[in-house]
């Protein structure tokens, strides 16, 4: 049997129609009532209050199942596994004590979102700053290069300066 999962459930409501009339929930409803549509679907409670719950057709249609944001260390586990796919994205090497702190920080300072889906996203920004990093030039390195093309320059003008008679062994002794 094919499952129909919809993320952000509470779109369907007024999508492609005004709400109630032709919109994509009223359009599921029928394969709904008729158990021919198996679906599974995900909103946040406030959203099933505002837009769902309004619609007693729609809700008789599915059966709620409340989803405690999980504790610490069940976010740790479950970060684990999402955790090779961030390496295999950014191509970095994510150490366990990073999984750890990006959970306990991100529960800790970002109190607008649930775990994992923060310390998901906390990793994940991580990650790709530290890929950025790693192909960036270091500023030293670039100041380096700079020096030694300005260098390069200053010798070719001296050179040909020489091979038109003019004294240069001051600038010479400067560069060297």
């Amino acid at each position: 049997p094919i499952i129909l999962f919809i993320d952000e459930a509470h779109t369907l409501i007024g999508a492609g129609g005004a709400a109630g009339t032709g919109d994509a929930a009223n359009l599921l409803k029928p394969a709904l009532a008729r158990g021919e549509l198996r679906t599974i679907a995900a909103t946040t409670w406030a959203e099933y209050k505002q837009h769902i719950e309004k619609d007693p057709a729609l809700t008789r249609r599915f059966q709620v199942v409340k989803i405690d944001e999980p504790s610490e260390a069940v976010a740790v586990l479950m970060l684990r596994g999402v955790a090779g796919v961030l390496e295999q994205h950014h191509k970095v090497q994510i150490l366990d004590e990073a999984i750890e702190a990006a959970v306990s920080l991100s529960h800790r300072y970002i109190p607008a979102r649930q775990l994992p889906d923060k310390a998901v996203s906390l990793l994940d920004t991580a990650c790709a700053r530290v890929a950025v990093s790693q192909h960036a030039t270091p500023a030293e390195v670039e100041d380096i290069l700079r020096r030694r093309q300005a260098l390069e320059v200053e010798q070719g003008i001296i050179g040909r300066e020489a091979a038109i008679g003019i004294d240069v062994a001051d600038r010479q002794a400067r560069v060297d």
